[in-house]
Protein backbone atom coordinates (compact mmCIF):
# COMPACT_ATOMS: atom_id res chain seq x y z
CA UNK A 1 0.00 0.00 0.00
CA UNK A 2 1.35 3.50 -0.68
CA UNK A 3 0.42 6.99 0.70
CA UNK A 4 1.82 10.11 -0.53
CA UNK A 5 1.97 13.26 1.87
CA UNK A 6 3.48 16.70 1.65
CA UNK A 7 4.64 18.92 -0.76
CA UNK A 8 8.21 20.27 -0.08
CA UNK A 9 10.64 17.88 -2.07
CA UNK A 10 14.14 18.61 -0.70
CA UNK A 11 13.03 17.64 3.14
CA UNK A 12 15.35 16.34 5.63
CA UNK A 13 18.41 16.91 3.67
CA UNK A 14 21.71 15.55 4.92
CA UNK A 15 21.83 13.31 7.96
CA UNK A 16 24.41 12.04 10.23
CA UNK A 17 26.46 9.16 10.80
CA UNK A 18 26.71 5.68 9.33
CA UNK A 19 24.25 3.88 7.73
CA UNK A 20 25.02 0.31 6.34
CA UNK A 21 26.25 0.55 2.22
CA UNK A 22 23.05 -0.29 -0.19
CA UNK A 23 22.04 -0.51 -3.38
CA UNK A 24 18.19 0.91 -3.88
CA UNK A 25 16.83 -0.64 -7.46
CA UNK A 26 13.06 -0.28 -7.97
CA UNK A 27 12.00 0.19 -4.20
CA UNK A 28 13.72 -2.49 -2.96
CA UNK A 29 17.37 -2.76 -1.35
CA UNK A 30 20.35 -5.37 -2.46
CA UNK A 31 22.53 -5.82 -0.13
CA UNK A 32 25.95 -7.17 -0.46
CA UNK A 33 27.33 -10.26 2.28
CA UNK A 34 30.42 -11.74 2.49
CA UNK A 35 32.13 -14.39 4.41
CA UNK A 36 33.11 -13.16 8.11
CA UNK A 37 36.73 -12.68 7.07
CA UNK A 38 36.65 -9.94 4.36
CA UNK A 39 32.84 -8.81 5.20
CA UNK A 40 34.17 -5.46 6.55
CA UNK A 41 31.33 -2.83 7.56
CA UNK A 42 28.94 -5.43 5.88
CA UNK A 43 29.76 -7.71 8.48
CA UNK A 44 28.94 -5.79 11.86
CA UNK A 45 26.60 -7.76 14.15
CA UNK A 46 24.92 -4.22 15.52
CA UNK A 47 24.59 -0.43 15.34
CA UNK A 48 23.21 2.46 17.23
CA UNK A 49 19.34 2.31 16.62
CA UNK A 50 18.24 6.39 17.11
CA UNK A 51 15.08 6.06 17.71
CA UNK A 52 12.12 8.01 17.17
CA UNK A 53 12.24 11.28 19.39
CA UNK A 54 8.55 10.81 19.98
CA UNK A 55 10.26 8.06 23.12
CA UNK A 56 13.45 8.39 25.34
CA UNK A 57 16.17 6.41 24.85
CA UNK A 58 17.37 3.87 27.09
CA UNK A 59 21.13 3.75 27.61
CA UNK A 60 22.31 -0.03 28.12
CA UNK A 61 23.97 -0.13 31.24
CA UNK A 62 26.83 -2.31 32.38
CA UNK A 63 25.82 -5.59 34.49
CA UNK A 64 27.54 -6.07 37.53
CA UNK A 65 26.29 -9.07 38.21
CA UNK A 66 28.00 -12.63 38.94
CA UNK A 67 26.15 -13.65 35.24
CA UNK A 68 28.07 -10.89 33.20
CA UNK A 69 30.59 -12.83 31.60
CA UNK A 70 28.22 -16.07 30.75
CA UNK A 71 26.30 -13.24 29.02
CA UNK A 72 29.15 -12.00 27.17
CA UNK A 73 29.99 -15.52 26.17
CA UNK A 74 26.96 -16.28 24.75
CA UNK A 75 26.70 -13.20 22.95
CA UNK A 76 29.92 -13.87 21.31
CA UNK A 77 28.62 -17.71 20.43
CA UNK A 78 25.33 -16.34 19.27
CA UNK A 79 27.66 -13.29 17.11
CA UNK A 80 27.53 -13.33 13.31
CA UNK A 81 26.01 -15.55 10.87
CA UNK A 82 27.60 -17.13 8.44
CA UNK A 83 27.31 -14.72 5.51
CA UNK A 84 28.19 -12.08 8.37
CA UNK A 85 25.77 -8.94 8.90
CA UNK A 86 22.34 -8.51 10.10
CA UNK A 87 19.47 -9.07 8.10
CA UNK A 88 15.71 -8.21 8.71
CA UNK A 89 13.78 -9.64 11.24
CA UNK A 90 16.66 -9.99 13.60
CA UNK A 91 16.39 -9.70 16.82
CA UNK A 92 17.42 -6.88 19.66
CA UNK A 93 19.06 -6.52 22.51
CA UNK A 94 17.82 -3.68 24.65
CA UNK A 95 14.30 -2.30 25.43
CA UNK A 96 12.47 0.01 23.16
CA UNK A 97 11.94 3.34 24.32
CA UNK A 98 8.98 4.90 24.72
CA UNK A 99 8.30 9.18 26.19
CA UNK A 100 9.59 12.62 25.31
CA UNK A 101 12.30 13.32 23.20
CA UNK A 102 15.69 12.19 24.79
CA UNK A 103 19.24 12.88 24.30
CA UNK A 104 21.15 9.95 23.29
CA UNK A 105 20.82 6.41 21.54
CA UNK A 106 21.59 3.38 23.60
CA UNK A 107 24.57 1.15 22.24
CA UNK A 108 22.30 -2.21 20.93
CA UNK A 109 23.61 -5.54 19.14
CA UNK A 110 21.62 -6.70 16.52
CA UNK A 111 21.47 -10.01 15.78
CA UNK A 112 20.10 -12.68 12.86
CA UNK A 113 18.57 -15.67 12.95
CA UNK A 114 17.12 -15.56 9.35
CA UNK A 115 20.11 -16.46 7.69
CA UNK A 116 21.88 -19.21 9.87
CA UNK A 117 20.56 -22.46 8.29
CA UNK A 118 22.78 -21.67 5.03
CA UNK A 119 25.83 -20.95 4.13
CA UNK A 120 26.74 -18.70 1.04
CA UNK A 121 29.58 -17.82 -0.82
CA UNK A 122 31.44 -14.81 -1.19
CA UNK A 123 29.78 -11.92 -2.50
CA UNK A 124 26.68 -13.28 -3.16
CA UNK A 125 23.73 -11.10 -3.09
CA UNK A 126 20.90 -11.48 -1.29
CA UNK A 127 17.80 -9.85 -2.13
CA UNK A 128 16.89 -9.14 1.80
CA UNK A 129 15.09 -5.67 2.36
CA UNK A 130 13.04 -2.97 0.84
CA UNK A 131 12.05 0.45 1.02
CA UNK A 132 9.00 0.78 2.77
CA UNK A 133 9.10 4.58 2.96
CA UNK A 134 10.17 7.84 1.46
CA UNK A 135 10.97 10.99 3.64
CA UNK A 136 12.08 14.04 1.59
CA UNK A 137 15.30 12.82 -0.07
CA UNK A 138 15.67 9.87 3.01
CA UNK A 139 14.74 6.13 2.93
CA UNK A 140 14.03 4.05 5.19
CA UNK A 141 14.31 0.57 5.12
CA UNK A 142 12.22 -2.68 5.99
CA UNK A 143 15.45 -3.41 8.34
CA UNK A 144 15.43 -0.22 9.84
CA UNK A 145 12.03 -1.14 11.10
CA UNK A 146 12.46 -4.54 12.21
CA UNK A 147 15.45 -3.65 14.26
CA UNK A 148 13.72 -0.66 15.92
CA UNK A 149 10.89 -3.20 16.93
CA UNK A 150 12.71 -6.01 17.26
CA UNK A 151 12.06 -6.78 21.37
CA UNK A 152 8.13 -6.17 20.20
CA UNK A 153 8.14 -8.06 17.62
CA UNK A 154 10.63 -11.13 19.27
CA UNK A 155 7.32 -10.76 22.63
CA UNK A 156 4.65 -11.69 19.39
CA UNK A 157 6.48 -14.41 17.81
CA UNK A 158 6.82 -16.05 21.76
CA UNK A 159 3.64 -15.27 23.00
CA UNK A 160 1.00 -15.31 19.65
CA UNK A 161 0.61 -17.61 16.72
CA UNK A 162 -1.62 -17.77 13.83
CA UNK A 163 -3.53 -14.75 12.01
CA UNK A 164 -3.67 -12.95 15.10
CA UNK A 165 -0.13 -12.86 15.40
CA UNK A 166 0.35 -11.41 11.76
CA UNK A 167 -2.22 -8.91 12.44
CA UNK A 168 -0.21 -8.06 15.36
CA UNK A 169 2.68 -8.06 13.93
CA UNK A 170 1.96 -5.81 10.80
CA UNK A 171 0.33 -3.61 13.54
CA UNK A 172 3.72 -3.26 15.32
CA UNK A 173 5.98 -2.51 12.02
CA UNK A 174 3.35 0.08 11.20
CA UNK A 175 3.61 2.06 14.69
CA UNK A 176 7.40 1.72 14.64
CA UNK A 177 7.35 3.24 10.85
CA UNK A 178 5.51 5.87 11.95
CA UNK A 179 7.77 6.99 14.44
CA UNK A 180 11.02 6.59 12.11
CA UNK A 181 8.95 8.97 10.15
CA UNK A 182 8.51 11.65 12.58
CA UNK A 183 12.29 11.11 14.22
CA UNK A 184 13.39 11.85 10.07
CA UNK A 185 11.23 14.81 9.59
CA UNK A 186 12.29 16.48 12.85
CA UNK A 187 15.75 15.50 11.99
CA UNK A 188 14.85 17.08 8.62
CA UNK A 189 13.33 20.73 9.97
CA UNK A 190 16.30 21.19 12.62
CA UNK A 191 18.80 20.94 9.31
CA UNK A 192 16.54 23.48 7.48
CA UNK A 193 16.38 25.91 9.81
CA UNK A 194 19.81 25.99 10.68
CA UNK A 195 20.31 24.53 14.14
CA UNK A 196 23.53 23.42 15.26
CA UNK A 197 25.48 21.00 17.54
CA UNK A 198 28.79 22.37 18.54
CA UNK A 199 31.43 19.95 19.01
CA UNK A 200 31.97 20.59 23.29
CA UNK A 201 28.11 19.87 23.42
CA UNK A 202 28.65 16.13 21.91
CA UNK A 203 31.53 15.69 24.09
CA UNK A 204 29.76 16.41 26.81
CA UNK A 205 26.73 14.13 25.81
CA UNK A 206 29.79 11.66 25.47
CA UNK A 207 31.15 11.71 28.82
CA UNK A 208 27.56 11.79 30.23
CA UNK A 209 27.04 8.55 28.79
CA UNK A 210 30.48 6.91 30.29
CA UNK A 211 29.79 8.21 33.37
CA UNK A 212 26.01 6.87 33.69
CA UNK A 213 27.25 3.78 32.07
CA UNK A 214 30.53 3.78 34.30
CA UNK A 215 32.58 3.09 31.90
CA UNK A 216 35.98 4.88 30.68
CA UNK A 217 37.31 5.61 26.74
CA UNK A 218 38.54 1.86 26.47
CA UNK A 219 35.47 0.45 28.07
CA UNK A 220 32.98 1.62 25.88
CA UNK A 221 35.18 1.55 22.56
CA UNK A 222 35.36 -2.36 23.39
CA UNK A 223 31.44 -2.03 23.80
CA UNK A 224 31.01 0.00 20.34
CA UNK A 225 33.09 -2.80 18.86
CA UNK A 226 31.40 -5.20 19.91
CA UNK A 227 28.49 -3.87 18.36
CA UNK A 228 30.06 -3.30 14.58
CA UNK A 229 30.66 0.34 15.62
CA UNK A 230 33.46 3.20 15.89
CA UNK A 231 33.50 5.94 18.56
CA UNK A 232 33.15 7.83 15.67
CA UNK A 233 30.14 6.16 14.89
CA UNK A 234 28.31 6.55 17.88
CA UNK A 235 29.32 10.23 18.38
CA UNK A 236 27.51 11.20 15.26
CA UNK A 237 24.35 9.54 16.19
CA UNK A 238 24.68 10.79 19.33
CA UNK A 239 24.73 14.32 17.68
CA UNK A 240 21.85 13.37 15.98
CA UNK A 241 19.93 13.26 19.05
CA UNK A 242 21.11 16.40 20.25
CA UNK A 243 20.30 17.89 16.87
CA UNK A 244 17.08 16.57 17.32
CA UNK A 245 16.35 17.41 20.64
CA UNK A 246 17.24 21.41 19.90
CA UNK A 247 14.65 21.51 17.61
CA UNK A 248 12.29 19.92 19.36
CA UNK A 249 12.79 22.45 22.06
CA UNK A 250 12.84 25.29 19.55
CA UNK A 251 9.32 23.94 17.95
CA UNK A 252 7.40 22.55 21.03
CA UNK A 253 9.14 23.62 24.53
CA UNK A 254 9.77 27.18 23.77
CA UNK A 255 6.11 27.87 23.00
CA UNK A 256 4.09 26.01 25.93
CA UNK A 257 3.37 28.25 28.71
CA UNK A 258 1.11 27.59 32.12
CA UNK A 259 -0.15 30.57 33.85
CA UNK A 260 -1.64 30.81 37.50
CA UNK A 261 -5.12 31.37 36.03
CA UNK A 262 -5.18 28.39 34.20
CA UNK A 263 -4.09 26.45 37.03
CA UNK A 264 -7.02 28.33 39.24
CA UNK A 265 -9.68 26.94 36.83
CA UNK A 266 -8.20 23.59 37.17
CA UNK A 267 -8.39 23.53 40.22
CA UNK A 268 -11.66 24.85 40.59
CA UNK A 269 -13.44 22.73 37.93
CA UNK A 270 -12.00 19.22 39.21
CA UNK A 271 -12.66 19.25 43.13
CA UNK A 272 -12.95 15.66 43.20
CA UNK A 273 -9.67 14.96 42.08
CA UNK A 274 -8.00 17.21 44.88
CA UNK A 275 -10.87 15.64 47.87
CA UNK A 276 -8.71 13.94 50.68
CA UNK A 277 -10.62 11.00 51.88
CA UNK A 278 -12.99 11.26 55.37
CA UNK A 279 -11.02 10.72 58.89
CA UNK A 280 -12.33 10.59 62.00
CA UNK A 281 -10.42 11.14 65.60
CA UNK A 282 -12.36 9.28 68.22
CA UNK A 283 -12.12 7.62 71.83
CA UNK A 284 -13.31 4.30 72.80
CA UNK A 285 -15.24 2.27 76.29
CA UNK A 286 -15.83 -1.21 75.62
CA UNK A 287 -16.82 -3.78 78.30
CA UNK A 288 -16.31 -7.62 76.99
CA UNK A 289 -18.88 -10.11 76.78
CA UNK A 290 -18.45 -13.55 76.05
CA UNK A 291 -20.20 -14.81 73.42
CA UNK A 292 -21.90 -17.40 75.13
CA UNK A 293 -23.00 -14.90 78.27
CA UNK A 294 -26.48 -15.37 79.12
CA UNK A 295 -29.51 -12.26 78.67
CA UNK A 296 -28.73 -11.49 82.50
CA UNK A 297 -25.07 -10.86 81.90
CA UNK A 298 -25.76 -9.05 78.87
CA UNK A 299 -27.81 -6.93 80.39
CA UNK A 300 -26.14 -6.46 83.82
CA UNK A 301 -22.96 -5.08 81.11
CA UNK A 302 -25.18 -2.94 79.24
CA UNK A 303 -26.74 -1.43 82.53
CA UNK A 304 -23.09 -0.88 83.95
CA UNK A 305 -22.13 1.06 80.64
CA UNK A 306 -25.13 2.89 80.77
CA UNK A 307 -24.51 4.50 84.04
CA UNK A 308 -21.31 5.25 82.85
CA UNK A 309 -22.05 7.25 80.14
CA UNK A 310 -23.99 9.19 82.83
CA UNK A 311 -21.53 9.53 84.53
CA UNK A 312 -19.42 10.93 81.52
CA UNK A 313 -22.32 13.21 80.59
CA UNK A 314 -22.46 14.70 83.26
CA UNK A 315 -18.46 15.70 83.02
CA UNK A 316 -16.54 13.55 83.69
CA UNK A 317 -13.22 13.49 81.85
CA UNK A 318 -13.83 10.21 79.45
CA UNK A 319 -10.18 9.52 78.97
CA UNK A 320 -9.80 9.40 83.27
CA UNK A 321 -12.67 6.77 82.96
CA UNK A 322 -11.63 4.85 80.19
CA UNK A 323 -8.47 3.94 82.43
CA UNK A 324 -10.37 2.71 85.17
CA UNK A 325 -13.23 0.84 83.12
CA UNK A 326 -12.27 -0.37 79.87
CA UNK A 327 -11.68 -3.37 78.37
CA UNK A 328 -10.49 -2.47 75.31
CA UNK A 329 -7.22 -2.34 73.18
CA UNK A 330 -6.64 1.52 74.14
CA UNK A 331 -7.58 1.40 77.73
CA UNK A 332 -3.64 2.21 78.51
CA UNK A 333 -4.27 5.51 76.37
CA UNK A 334 -7.56 6.61 78.06
CA UNK A 335 -9.31 4.61 74.86
CA UNK A 336 -8.02 6.95 72.38
CA UNK A 337 -8.13 5.38 68.75
CA UNK A 338 -6.40 8.30 66.89
CA UNK A 339 -7.26 8.96 63.45
CA UNK A 340 -8.77 6.77 61.06
CA UNK A 341 -10.25 6.34 57.96
CA UNK A 342 -13.88 4.53 56.48
CA UNK A 343 -13.20 0.97 56.59
CA UNK A 344 -10.49 0.46 58.92
CA UNK A 345 -12.36 -0.51 61.78
CA UNK A 346 -15.35 -2.49 63.19
CA UNK A 347 -18.63 -1.08 61.10
CA UNK A 348 -20.54 -0.39 64.32
CA UNK A 349 -17.31 2.14 65.03
CA UNK A 350 -16.90 3.80 62.30
CA UNK A 351 -20.92 4.16 62.19
CA UNK A 352 -21.22 6.28 65.44
CA UNK A 353 -18.00 7.85 65.04
CA UNK A 354 -18.52 9.31 61.56
CA UNK A 355 -22.21 9.91 62.47
CA UNK A 356 -22.44 11.78 65.23
CA UNK A 357 -21.14 15.45 65.89
CA UNK A 358 -17.43 16.28 67.46
CA UNK A 359 -17.82 15.83 71.61
CA UNK A 360 -21.04 14.04 71.21
CA UNK A 361 -20.33 10.28 72.98
CA UNK A 362 -22.74 7.67 71.28
CA UNK A 363 -25.54 5.56 72.80
CA UNK A 364 -24.34 2.44 74.21
CA UNK A 365 -24.22 -0.28 71.35
CA UNK A 366 -22.82 -4.28 71.07
CA UNK A 367 -20.82 -6.16 68.54
CA UNK A 368 -19.30 -9.76 68.81
CA UNK A 369 -16.75 -8.04 71.19
CA UNK A 370 -19.28 -6.78 73.76
CA UNK A 371 -20.79 -2.90 74.59
CA UNK A 372 -19.40 0.26 73.30
CA UNK A 373 -19.06 3.85 74.03
CA UNK A 374 -17.60 6.20 71.24
CA UNK A 375 -16.43 9.38 71.74
CA UNK A 376 -16.09 10.91 68.29
CA UNK A 377 -13.23 13.89 69.19
CA UNK A 378 -12.27 15.58 66.03
CA UNK A 379 -14.32 15.06 62.46
CA UNK A 380 -12.11 15.49 59.10
CA UNK A 381 -14.82 15.86 56.26
CA UNK A 382 -15.04 17.60 53.07
CA UNK A 383 -11.40 18.27 52.97
CA UNK A 384 -9.22 19.24 49.77
CA UNK A 385 -5.51 19.29 49.18
CA UNK A 386 -4.97 23.14 49.61
CA UNK A 387 -4.06 24.65 46.19
CA UNK A 388 -0.63 26.06 47.07
CA UNK A 389 0.21 22.39 46.97
CA UNK A 390 -1.67 21.50 44.13
CA UNK A 391 -0.17 23.88 42.52
CA UNK A 392 3.06 21.97 40.89
CA UNK A 393 1.35 18.81 40.35
CA UNK A 394 -1.52 20.61 38.54
CA UNK A 395 0.99 22.83 36.23
CA UNK A 396 3.30 19.76 35.74
CA UNK A 397 0.17 17.91 34.13
CA UNK A 398 -1.18 20.54 32.04
CA UNK A 399 2.29 21.11 30.96
CA UNK A 400 2.66 17.81 29.48
CA UNK A 401 -1.16 18.07 27.80
CA UNK A 402 -0.12 20.97 26.19
CA UNK A 403 3.58 19.60 25.27
CA UNK A 404 1.97 17.08 23.63
CA UNK A 405 -0.66 18.77 21.53
CA UNK A 406 1.38 21.18 20.34
CA UNK A 407 4.13 18.07 19.56
CA UNK A 408 1.39 16.71 17.35
CA UNK A 409 0.68 19.51 15.23
CA UNK A 410 4.16 20.34 14.78
CA UNK A 411 4.81 16.56 13.43
CA UNK A 412 1.42 17.51 11.59
CA UNK A 413 2.54 20.75 10.02
CA UNK A 414 6.07 18.66 9.29
CA UNK A 415 3.97 15.83 7.10
CA UNK A 416 2.07 18.56 5.43
CA UNK A 417 5.20 20.35 4.29
CA UNK A 418 7.27 17.26 3.40
CA UNK A 419 7.14 14.77 0.93
CA UNK A 420 6.16 11.39 2.79
CA UNK A 421 5.77 8.50 1.02
CA UNK A 422 4.91 4.90 2.96
CA UNK A 423 5.21 1.56 0.82
CA UNK A 424 4.68 -0.66 3.22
Amino acid sequence: MIHRSGRRGEGAGRSFGWRRSVLVLAGSVLILSAPPAEAGLLGTLGKIIAAPVTLPMKLLRRGDDKDAEKKRQERKESAAPEDGFAAAGASLEGEPAGGPPAAFPPIKVVRSPALQAEGRGPRQAILIDRVVAKVGTQIITLSEVEEAAAEEIRQIWQESQGEGREKKLADIRRRFLEQLIEKKLQLGEALRIGIEVAEKDVERAMEEIKKENRLDDAALKTMLEQSGMTMQNYKDEVREQILVRKAYNFAVVSRVAIDDEEVRQYYTANATEFSIADEVQASHILLRLPEAASEAEANAARGRLEEIRRTLLNGADFAEVAKKVSEGPAADRGGDLGVFRRGQVLPEIEQHAFGQAAGTISEVFRTQLGFHLIKTEKLLVNRRTPLEFARDPIRNKLYGEKTTARFKEWVTKLREEVFVEVLM
